[in-house]
């Protein structure tokens, strides 16, 4: 951090100790909510992307206001009622919550940023696409209490078991994991 300056630089690194090489799903995260995530107000902004719904199929029944694998242009989604909805801001009224996948490639660095306007404040994150190809975003939106939105930059759609991952391979031909090499190490900075 340089003097007089409202940014963190965050290096990370990750060391394969073993013999072999070892698929790795590595990813940053980080999640806002109230009173920083408001409902109207705080709006989640990302660089222009290839986006998709999670599956529900196979998890806890939920309330969902996002349909099921379906693919999208950021930020309009379809919804279940069959409209389209701004993923930007958290929706008032809400009961919901929704996770979704989006692809960053195509650019060297991506963005994604979270902007109260009202108090002024704006965290942001700038990583590089090479390294951190997806953006995960999880929202949990409760009608009433603590919402919380995850927003997490890494090597895979969706947080899935690695098993899980490595069977699956790619999505929208983007490879979900990366290789560790034996006995080497792998570095990134955002």
């Amino acid at each position: 951090m340089l003097y007089g300056e409202n940014v963190v630089y965050v290096r990370s690194r990750l060391k394969n100790l073993l013999a072999f090489d070892r698929p790795i799903c590595w990813a940053e995260h980080a999640t806002i909510s109230s009173p920083f995530l408001e409902r109207g107000v705080t709006v989640v902004d990302m660089s222009r992307n290839r986006a998709i719904t999670r599956l529900h199929e196979g998890q806890r029944p939920r309330p969902h206001r996002l349909p099921s694998g379906v693919e999208f242009q950021w930020p309009l989604s379809p919804t279940l009622s069959g409209g389209k909805t701004d993923l930007r801001a958290a929706p008032k009224p809400s009961n919901s919550l929704d996770h979704t996948a989006h692809l960053m490639t195509g650019r060297e660095h991506a963005s994604v940023t979270a902007l109260h306007p009202e108090k002024r404040l704006l965290l942001g994150y700038v990583f590089k696409t090479s390294e951190s190809p997806w953006l995960q975003t999880l929202e949990h939106y409760p009608p009433e209490g603590m919402m919380a939105r995850g927003l997490e930059f890494g090597t895979q759609a969706f947080d899935l078991l690695r098993r899980t991952v490595i069977t699956e391979n790619k999505l929208f031909d983007e490879l979900l994991y990366r290789w560790l090499p034996a006995s080497s190490e792998m570095r990134r900075a955002s």
